[in-house]
């Protein structure tokens, strides 16, 4: 384990791997003997030393008959083991003790585990890569039902997706998951026929615990969703409200068309980050609600859907849209999970009214309490709304139902990044690089902790060159640029390929970087022309803070001092902190850059000072390093503030 508390957690919690995975010539006695002795239980457990004893005897029996072709070890073993009972007793009984106090001052091993579940991506035996979007539908529609089972532990949807036609066993898979059970499918469609066979798995052994084939029509699906989740429930002696029944056997659509469009709409959805797949899940729920203008799940989907689009790509008439499919789900189905977390998402994304979507996901949750998703948003918001070691223990439990969601987990390592633990920051970053080792965002974030949560640039070099590697090195030029900034390597920042040319982000790093190098005359060419580039887009979207920080900064500039501070006052005045807390000190940062160039330094000071003094992404080394701070070096209250915070850390 990373630390102690997880290698207890560990032990009092989950399961050891089979000895026999690790080696083949252990016997099998020996193994039952280790199996036995490692047992959760405390009454399945050897009650005392001789028993163990005994059966070691047995077992040494055995082996001087003769059965087993590996004598010479087990004998070693024996002895081994005997001697390290009698030297290792004081370490043993400290171990129980340890184990025992975590068990009893916190809370009981979960007995829940052994309700616990994953839902693998069914195979699809059509035949037709066409018809794979119909057997990933159904696999997430059945994990869906499942999920609606409180007394459950479901992993989410976005973790099974890695065991697509994989060739991992049972074992692997529960040991990476967590779980205890699997459940594994085919889907044959022919036509309007289906044959659907499900078989749940025991994971350590992979044992058969149920199984079963339903041959229907399409437009009985949704019968073999709710069967299967009730035979689930039945088979691991979950208990099942009236509530949760009725929820199960209550179709989404009497119509099979719009079921299938419905299903597209969610494969699209899968890859919501690539804007086209986007704008094609749009159209696929369209389709489906114009089939059944009574699908309430559909129009959740199709609000959430165009919620993106808005909040994404800045696709502003979206959001009129979502708004009239929402009002349609409301109507057919005001109280479901769906509606409730696409309620959640349009009062996230629509005007951050924080404490509304959480009201909203906070019942979609208590609904489904398995759902990664929305306990994920609620972290989100919540770390929005400043409450970080809330967000922290919310994306905490989302990541344990969503074990390989690397965004849960990358931002779990933006959110310590920003509360100033690093160690912990850079294992959930280096865990988000590890599932997803071509997005580019866990590198972004690698490199800020080396450069300005360590002040180690040659380290954020090292991942500046793992991630060229991987990945078009033009994705981190400003990455680069800050680094070599940071190192003063000016010169070498003026020398990048002239890519992209023409963008607000060239016109930027050219006129700090000539900044820096005190030749006024090209640093107001290249600000004056950034300007020209702000002035549409300020136009089209006065409202963005970041655009009123860059013509700031502009304006500082070209010695239009007035102008520069106003503009910087209106964005942090447009995003505060008290408000977003996450965006919000990068817009204070910005003003501080703009005090800087305007000679107001006693006023960059005091955002510096308020910026250490919450989360953010400002920090010591980095101030120490950044040519931004130069002019403030001499100042006694910048000194006095390196010297306050170097204490505070220590």
């Amino acid at each position: 384990g990373d630390y102690p508390a997880a290698v207890m957690y560990s032990v009092i919690n989950e399961e050891p791997e089979a000895i026999s995975e690790l080696r083949d010539d252990v016997p099998s006695e020996l193994e039952a003997l280790i199996h036995k002795a490692l047992a959760k239980d405390a009454n399945k457990r050897y009650q005392q030393v001789g028993d163990m004893l005994a059966h070691f005897k047995v077992l040494h029996k055995t082996q001087e008959s003769g059965v087993y072709t590996t004598q010479t070890s087990a004998r070693r073993t024996v002895r081994l083991l005997q001697r390290s009972l009698l030297m290792g007793g004081l370490v043993a009984l400290t171990l129980l003790v340890v184990a025992a106090f975590f068990m009893f001052k916190t809370t009981p091993a979960d007995t829940t585990n052994k309700k616990s579940i994953a839902v693998l991506p069914f195979e699809n035996l059509s035949g037709k890569q066409e018809e794979e979007y119909f057997s990933d539908g159904l696999t997430e529609d059945v994990l869906a039902q499942i999920a609606k089972i409180a007394d459950l532990k479901v992993i989410s949807r976005a973790a099974i997706r890695h065991y697509k036609n994989t060739e991992k066993s049972p074992q692997e898979i529960g040991a990476e998951l967590g779980v205890a059970n699997l459940l594994m499918g085919t889907v044959r469609r022919s036509g309007d026929d289906i044959r659907v066979g499900c078989e749940l798995v025991e994971a350590a052994t992979g044992a058969q615990l149920w199984s079963k084939t339903y041959d229907r029509k399409l437009e009985n699906v949704f019968a073999i969703q709710s069967e299967v989740a009730q035979e689930i429930a039945q088979t691991l002696e979950a208990v099942l409200s009236g509530e949760e029944i009725a929820e199960m056997t209550q179709p989404l659509s009497a119509n099979p068309e719009a079921y299938d469009y419905y299903l597209r709409g969610n494969g699209y959805t899968a890859n919501i980050t690539i804007k086209q797949d986007a704008e094609m899940a749009v159209q696929m729920y369209e389709k489906a609600v114009e089939l059944d203008s009574t699908f309430a799940v559909a129009y959740a989907a199709l609000a959430r859907a165009r919620l993106w689009l808005h909040w994404s790509y800045d696709q502003k008439d979206q959001m009129a849209k979502a708004k009239a499919a929402l009002d349609r789900a409301q109507a057919l189905a005001p109280d479901s999970p769906e509606t409730q977390i696409a309620l959640g998402y349009y009062f996230y994304w629509n005007n951050r009214d924080y404490d509304k979507a959480l009201e909203h996901l906070t019942i979609a949750q208590k609904r489904r309490p398995n759902d990664a998703e929305s306990i994920a948003i609620i972290g989100w918001i919540q770390r929005r709304q400043g409450r970080w070691r809330e967000a922290v223990i919310s994306l905490e439990k989302a990541v344990g139902l969503n074990p390989r969601n690397s965004l849960v987990i990358l931002s779990l390592g933006y959110t310590y990044l920003h509360m100033r633990q690093y160690p912990e920051a850079e294992r959930y970053m280096d865990r988000a690089i590890s599932l997803a080792p071509d997005n580019p965002g866990a590198y972004h974030l690698k490199i800020d902790l080396y450069r300005d949560g360590y002040g180690d640039t040659q380290r954020a070099r090292q991942v500046l060159e793992e991630a060229s590697g991987r990945i078009n090195p033009q994705v981190f030029r400003y990455a680069q640029w800050f680094t070599d900034l940071y190192d003063r390597n000016y010169e070498q920042t003026l020398r990048e390929e002239v890519l992209d040319s023409d963008t607000l982000g060239y016109y930027y790093r050219k006129f700090r970087t000539y900044d820096y190098l005190r030749q006024t005359q090209p640093a107001q060419a290249y600000a004056d022309s950034a300007r020209l580039f702000l002035q549409p887009l300020i136009k089209k979207d006065p409202l963005n803070p970041n655009w009123h920080v860059f013509l700031g900064l502009c304006y500082a500039l070209l010695d239009r001092k007035n102008e520069a501070i106003i503009e910087g006052r209106m964005a942090a005045e447009l995003r505060p902190v008290s408000m977003d807390a996450v965006e919000g000190p990068d817009i204070i940062a910005g003003l501080a850059e703009i005090y800087i160039l305007v000679g107001e330094h006693d006023a960059a000071i005091d955002q510096y000072a308020y910026l250490l003094s919450i989360p953010s992404s400002i920090a010591l080394p980095g101030l120490r390093l950044n040519p931004v701070c130069d002019p403030l070096r001499e100042h006694p209250r910048f000194k006095e503030l390196l010297i306050k915070y170097s204490v505070a850390q220590k």
